[in-house]
């Protein structure tokens, strides 16, 4: 989309896989029911597109099913570990689908990150709770910021771990939308 191309055959593609059950399939040729993040970027890239037609009740109804009891959500469906930046992607889909911020199911999954965030993270779970943050028009603590600095390298790529030495493409993916967000004080999401 930004590029300026025509993306409504991607569009058809990714409607196509929405599933009786509200869920996108994991796989682009329709299968597998496995992935909570392929749902949630399905909810996502439509948005982007700017395209709604697709049965969105149905697709938050399943979002909600598949949050844990701790406001987390999983990787895998049915699995109980919650986990950061599957939590904070699932709030930019929250908000996609029309929930803010007083939401019961917004304010659990906010809950999971806040008390969990300082505990097991890493750059991208920095960088898509601020992401989630701002597109749900929430304020961003100075001290979301400063963590995700710490996961910069020099050449100003990110690193997945604190620990680690190498950037990684992903977590400089996501460190860059983070840090335009933040900076800019507006979603890229929208």
């Amino acid at each position: 989309v930004p590029l300026g191309k025509n993306v409504y055959e991607e569009v058809k593609n990714i409607c196509a896989l929405q599933k009786e059950s509200g869920k996108f399939a994991d796989y682009i040729d329709g299968t597998g029911e496995d992935f909570v993040n392929a749902h949630i970027w399905g909810i996502i890239s439509l948005y982007m597109a700017n395209y709604e037609e697709y049965n969105k009740s149905k697709a938050l109804k399943w979002l909600r099913e598949n949050q844990n009891s701790d406001g987390g959500f999983p990787v895998y469906v049915g699995y109980n570990n919650s986990d950061l930046d599957m939590t904070a992607m699932a709030l930019v889909a929250y908000g996609i689908l029309g929930m803010d911020s007083d939401s019961a199911e917004v304010k659990k999954a906010i809950s999971f990150i806040e008390n969990n965030i300082g505990r097991n993270e890493s750059a991208e779970s920095y960088s898509w709770y601020i992401i989630a943050r701002i597109q749900l028009k929430l304020s961003v603590d100075k001290a979301l910021y400063e963590n995700l600095m710490k996961y910069k390298l020099q050449d100003g790529s990110f690193k997945h771990l604190e620990s680690l030495k190498k950037s990684n493409y992903m977590a400089t993916w996501h460190g860059l939308l983070a840090l335009s967000d933040y900076n800019n004080k507006a979603s890229t999401i929208d």
